[in-house]
C-alpha cells in the first residue's frame, strides 16, 4: 500500500467516525471540526511511529538474514530442538551430519537418527537440560554416522512451552583423529630430538676423546720440552685445540638450549673461590694483550646455593668477550657484590664497543658486533645467545650498557641464597695445592684409571702421577673389578663409555660389594645427552669430570674425594 492511499483509508475512517456523532445529541459543528483536527494530528503520530516501526523491521530483517547466513554456513553442526526432540532448526552442517535433506528434517524428531542404544540417553540428556541441570553434554552414536558430542543450552521463549534447546554437535572421531595425528607427531618429534641428543652424544664423545689426548698431551710437552721453538709450535697446537673445544662447547650448548635440555646442577659453593678461579684464567690472557684487567669483590658470602659451573661459564664468556675486544693499553674490570640475596657482577671495558643499532640483535645466535668479511675478531657468535639465555634459566637478569669507540658494560644480576656467611679475613689468591702432602690422609693413596683408550689412560696416568700418586690402570670394567678385590684403592677414575663392562655396570657391581662400596668414584664423561651426568651420580658414582680433562679441575677433585674419605673414616672411628 502506497503512502497516499493509507493517508486516503485514514481519512475515511476518520469520516465515518464523524458521520456517527451526528447521531449523538448536542454534538455541535464545533465539536466536529475540533474531532476533525485532533484525528488529524493523531494520524500524523501515527505515521510517525510506523515509520519507525517499519525501519526497525528492515534492520531486524537484515540482522535475521545475517544471522541464518552464519547459521548456514558454519562448519559446525547446529539444530534447535523443542521439548519432544522434534527439530525446530538445523544448518546445512547438522543436515551434512545426519546425511539428511533440511526441509526432510524440520519437525522431526532427532531421536529418530540415533542408534537405538542412545535414545534413552539423548532423552535424559535433554530432560536435564530443559529441568536446569547443569550437566548439558552427552556422546552419542548417528545412525549413519560418526561419534558426536552433544553440547546443549536452554533458549527460553515467552513461556516454557516455546522454550527450545540449542545444541552443537562435535564429530569426536574426527576429533579422536586428529588427537591421534597429534600424538604420531608428537612421538616423531620426541623421536627425531632423541635422535639428535644421541648423534650430539655421540659426535660430543668422538670430538672430545681426541681432543683429550690433543690438549693432554700437548700441556704436558709444553711443561717438558726446553727448545724455544718446538715449544712455540706446542703452544699454537694447544691453542688452537682448545679453541675448537670452545666452538664445539657452544654448539652442543645451544642445542641443548633450544631443546630445553640444558640442566641446572645447584650445590654449595664459594663465589670467592669461582672469582678467583676466573682471575686466575684471563690474567696471563690480558697480560699477553697488554691489558689492565682487574678484578674485585665486595660483601660476598663464604657459602651460596647455586650452579657454580653455569656462573663460570658466564664469566668466562663476558671477561672473555671485554679482553677479546678491547686493544693494547685498555682496561677490563669487574666488581662483584651480594644484594638482597642476588650477586651483582659488572664487567667494564674500554674497548671497540657495540653499535648502537647491534645492541638489540648481540644476543642472538650467530650475530657479532663486527660481521663484516674483514672483521678482526674470531668466533661464532653464539657466546653472548648461550651467556643470555643461560642467565635466564638462573632467573637472572643481564644489562647491555655501550658505546661505539668508547668500550662496553654488561651488569649481571642472578639471585643466589645464602648458605653461611663467614667472617675471615681476605687472602692472596693462589693456586690450590695438588701434591701428596696437601692432602690430609697421612697413609699413601692408591688410585685407579680406568679407560678403554690407551691415550685417554695413560694421559691420565700422567696426570696423576704428575700430582705426587702412583696410579694404577685397567682398560675396562671386567678388568678393573678383578683389580679392586686384589688392592685396596681409594678413588677410582671410571670411563662410562667402555666395551666388555661400561662404568654404569661396574659401579653398579661395586656399591654391591661391602668391600668396594666406599670406596671413592669420579666419573670421566664425555657425553653431552640431558641427565646423562646426573645420572652417573644416581648410578653411585661421587663426582663426574667431563672430558677434555683439565688437570687442575682433576686434581681439585681428587683432592675434595681423599677429604671425604677420611672424613667417613672419622666418623665411623667414633
Amino acid at each position: 500500500m502506497s503512502k497516499d492511499d493509507y493517508l486516503r483509508e485514514i481519512r475515511q475512517k476518520a469520516e465515518e467516525k464523524i458521520r456517527e456523532s451526528k447521531l449523538k445529541p448536542g454534538f455541535d459543528s464545533m465539536d466536529k471540526d475540533a474531532l476533525i483536527q485532533e484525528l488529524l494530528i493523531y494520524q500524523v503520530e501515527l505515521e510517525m511511529q510506523n515509520q519507525e516501526l517499519r525501519a526497525s523491521q528492515e534492520r531486524l530483517e537484515i540482522s535475521n538474514r545475517r544471522y541464518y547466513r552464519l547459521f548456514d554456513i558454519s562448519p559446525v553442526a547446529y539444530i534447535v530442538l523443542d521439548k519432544k526432540s522434534r527439530i525446530v532448526n538445523c544448518n546445512l552442517a547438522a543436515a551434512k551430519v545426519i546425511q539428511r535433506k533440511r526441509l526432510h528434517l524440520l519437525n522431526q524428531p532427532f531421536i529418530k537418527y540415533l542408534k537405538k542404544e542412545d535414545v534413552i540417553v539423548f532423552s535424559k540428556h535433554l530432560k536435564d537440560v530443559f529441568s536446569g541441570k547443569t550437566n548439558n553434554i552427552c556422546e552419542v552414536n548417528l545412525r549413519k554416522g560418526n561419534v558426536f558430542e552433544v553440547h546443549s543450552t536452554i533458549s527460553p521463549g515467552e513461556g516454557d512451552d516455546q522454550s527450545v534447546c540449542l545444541s552443537v554437535l562435535f564429530d569426536m572421531q574426527e576429533h579422536k583423529k586428529m588427537a591421534t595425528e597429534m600424538e604420531i607427531a608428537k612421538k616423531n618429534a620426541e623421536k627425531a630430538n632423541n635422535l639428535k641428543s644421541e648423534f650430539l652424544a655421540n659426535v660430543s664423545h668422538e670430538i672430545r676423546t681426541p681432543m683429550t689426548s690433543i690438549i693432554g698431551y700437548s700441556d704436558i710437552l709444553l711443561h717438558d720440552v726446553q727448545n724455544p721453538e718446538y715449544k712455540k709450535k706446542l703452544d699454537v697446537i694447544n691453542k688452537a685445540s682448545k679453541g675448537l673445544l670452545l666452538i664445539i662447547n657452544d654448539i652442543l650448548d645451544i642445542s641443548k638450549i633450544e631443546a630445553g635440555e640444558l640442566a641446572l646442577c645447584p650445590k654449595e659453593f664459594s663465589l670467592s673461590n669461582v672469582l678467583r678461579y676466573i682471575e686466575l684464567l684471563f690474567e696471563v690472557k690480558a697480560n699477553e694483550k697488554g691489558i689492565e684487567f682487574s678484578m674485585h669483590e665486595h660483601s660476598l658470602p663464604d657459602l651460596v646455593l647455586g650452579d657454580d659451573e653455569r656462573i663460570r661459564q658466564i664469566l668466562t664468556n663476558i671477561i672473555g668477550n671485554a679482553i677479546k675486544f678491547t686493544r693494547k693499553d685498555g682496561i677490563v674490570n669487574v666488581n662483584c657484590e651480594y644484594r638482597q640475596g642476588n650477586v651483582v657482577i659488572q664487567v667494564k671495558d674500554n674497548g671497540i664497543g657495540i653499535p648502537k643499532e647491534k645492541q638489540q640483535s648481540i644476543f642472538l645466535p650467530f650475530i657479532q658486533g663486527d660481521s663484516s668479511s674483514e672483521r678482526n675478531f674470531k668466533g661464532t657468535g653464539l657466546g653472548l645467545s648461550i651467556t643470555k639465555k643461560i642467565i635466564e634459566l638462573l632467573r637472572g637478569t643481564i644489562i647491555l650498557q655501550s658505546e661505539e669507540g668508547k668500550g662496553t658494560t654488561f651488569t649481571i644480576q642472578i639471585p643466589l641464597p645464602v648458605v653461611a656467611w663467614v667472617k675471615k679475613k681476605s687472602t692472596p689468591h693462589k693456586k690450590l695445592d695438588t701434591k701428596p702432602n696437601g692432602n690430609t690422609v697421612d697413609s699413601p693413596v692408591n688410585i685407579l684409571v680406568v679407560d678403554d683408550d690407551f691415550d685417554i689412560r695413560n694421559l691420565t696416568r700422567l696426570y696423576v702421577l704428575a700430582m705426587g700418586y702412583e696410579p694404577d690402570t685397567a682398560e675396562n670394567g671386567k678388568v678393573a673389578l678383578e683389580m679392586l678385590e686384589k688392592k685396596k684403592y681409594d678413588v677410582v677414575l671410571l670411563d662410562m663409555q667402555m666395551p666388555v663392562m661400561d662404568g654404569c655396570k661396574t659401579i653398579e657391581h661395586m656399591r654391591q660389594n661391602p668391600k668396594l662400596k666406599r670406596i671413592h668414584v669420579i666419573a670421566l664423561t664425555a657425553s653431552a645427552l640431558r641427565g646423562d651426568q646426573e645420572k652417573f651420580i644416581d648410578a653411585g658414582c661421587d663426582d663426574y669430570i667431563t672430558k677434555p680433562i683439565d688437570n687442575e679441575a682433576l686434581a681439585e677433585k681428587i683432592k675434595q674425594g681423599l677429604a671425604h674419605l677420611e672424613f667417613n673414616s672419622e666418623l665411623l672411628d667414633e
